[in-house]
């Protein structure tokens, strides 16, 4: 006698399913019609994509087939500066958008109506040179205080730079977005989504990698201080989830070799900062000195 996996327990059931890898939920979501239907908020729950034509026009035409299933969106971008670039040069200002159409729409939730939470990973290959300008290398740039006649040139000019400018601006536009965001660094979309947003996950990539290698940990930026100043300014209400996590290339590899220097001095460092505040609905926040 035959058994069906729907003959089980609801619950038995998506304990099953929610062990299964995304690859398994696909093989066995094509093998007939019912586990397609079955499977469908599964497999599409989250959709992954970059900004490249293949994997954005997937993405685009996945969530419009399937956009009612969709709840996370997860953009990783890929980068690396001009290499072509004398010194001193500065190359023409672009003639087209630098993020591509398709993904511009998944990230303004065109084709989602129901994703309420975005992964925004960006993947920069730096290019140490003492010629490279500062606004186009990416291990000084917010380290860096740019003016912003100059990071509004930039912009326009380098590829990589407008990507993120443009990536920002489509997420700003996303109106549905009222669960969790990850991303280094969103001053303005966090001020719009203020009082609806629930996690906050920030990723370091600010801090001088180069006094870990002494065993301490870097010392906050000035762009650090700025962003916890408007954080505090916008008092988000929702907010219950704030995390700050070191995880630039050069800490990770210098953690790998020296991971025990690394520990002794991040736990000197937690114990300099064990004060905490409350926000608004009672959770507590670490300070950062």
């Amino acid at each position: 006698m035959s058994f069906s996996i729907f003959q089980l327990p609801q619950e038995l059931y998506d304990g099953i399913v929610e062990q299964l890898c995304h690859r398994d939920l696909i093989r066995l979501s094509s093998t007939c019609k019912t586990y397609r239907a079955h499977l469908a908020p599964f497999v599409f729950h989250t959709i992954r994509f970059g900004n490249d034509e293949r994997t954005s026009n997937s993405a685009l035409a996945a969530a419009k087939t399937h956009g009612d299933h969709v709840r996370r969106l997860c953009f990783t971008y890929w980068a690396e500066p001009e290499s072509d670039i004398e010194p001193g040069e500065k190359p023409p200002v672009l003639k087209s958008r630098a993020l591509l159409p398709p993904s511009r729409q998944l990230l303004e939730g065109c084709a989602t109506s129901k994703a309420d939470e975005v992964h925004l990973w960006l993947r920069i290959n730096g290019m140490e040179s003492d010629n490279f300008e500062k606004w186009n290398d990416p291990l000084c740039l917010l380290s860096y205080i740019e003016h912003p006649i100059e990071t509004r040139d930039a912009e326009k000019r380098y590829r990589w730079r407008a990507v993120l400018d443009e990536t920002n601006q489509a997420i700003a536009k996303n109106t549905i977005i009222n669960h969790s965001f990850v991303c280094p660094e969103l001053v303005e979309f966090i001020a719009d989504h203020a009082e609806t947003l629930t996690c906050l996950i920030l990723v370091d990539c600010v801090s001088k990698y180069e006094a870990a290698a002494g065993g301490v940990i870097p010392e906050p930026s000035e762009t650090w201080a700025l962003f916890f100043s408007q954080i505090t300014a916008f008092q988000p209400s929702a907010l219950v989830y704030f995390s700050v996590e070191y995880v630039h290339k050069r800490l990770v590899e210098f953690r790998s070799e020296e991971g025990d220097i690394f520990d002794n001095s991040l736990a000197r460092r937690n114990e300099r900062t064990e004060e905490t505040q409350s926000t608004p609905n009672g959770k507590s926040l670490p300070i950062w000195d």
